[in-house]
């Protein structure tokens, strides 16, 4: 069993990386205004069906599995978390639609309920890299929730602008994450055995 464990968690930082790979690609085609509309959208569909991809597969491992250690989970929550940032900007190119709920409130997507599920759980919930992810996810779905208001303005290009402040928010999240991985890791906190099947997922 653990060596079946130590291969999922193997398997979800593999999908980290890809997905920090899917971020470098989508950053530059957001970015490069020199680019085609017909490349754009080549790349895009691209990246698109990518995370499509990886969240099947994803899900696919998590669903034979019915609890996951701290490290574990937390590992699944980084990738969570990450998809989750593609299908905003995948929503900005017109590939896909998220449920608004999940923009306005912080509390729906899969890292909010994990979080809310855990803060009521000692010592995980009182430690200080735990404590430090809130602040910047509600960061953002306010950044997030502004971006879908001007994308349903017709507002693309100040859309677009906003995505520097929602990454930099994201990447505080995601480095509070992988502090606390790192934390678990050494000691700092036993272990929190929690469900991750019945959230909604995309």
């Amino acid at each position: 069993m653990a060596e079946f464990f130590n291969e999922v968690a193997a398997t979800t930082e593999e999908q980290a990386a890809a997905t920090d790979d899917i971020a470098a690609r989508i950053d530059h085609v957001l970015g490069d205004v020199a680019r085609t509309d017909d490349e754009a959208n080549r790349i895009g569909n691209q990246i698109h069906e990518t995370s499509v991809q990886a969240n099947r597969l994803r899900l696919e491992l998590i669903g034979n599995i019915p609890r996951l250690e701290d490290a574990q989970l937390v590992r699944v929550v980084i990738t969570e978390h990450l998809l989750w940032k593609w299908w905003l900007y995948n929503m900005i190119l017109g590939y896909h639609v998220i449920d608004e709920k999940e923009l306005l409130d912080h509390r729906r997507c899969r890292l909010g309920q994990w979080y809310e599920q855990a803060r009521n759980r000692t010592p995980l919930s009182s430690m200080d890299s735990f404590r430090a992810i809130e602040e910047p996810h509600i960061q953002v779905h306010r950044l997030a929730e502004e971006i879908h208001r001007l994308i349903l303005a017709g507002e693309k290009a100040k859309a677009r602008s906003r995505l520097a402040d929602l990454e930099r928010a994201s990447q505080e999240v995601v480095g509070h994450l992988r502090q606390l991985l790192q934390d678990l890791k050494t000691g700092k906190a036993q272990t929190l055995h929690a469900a991750v099947s019945g959230a909604d997922t995309r």
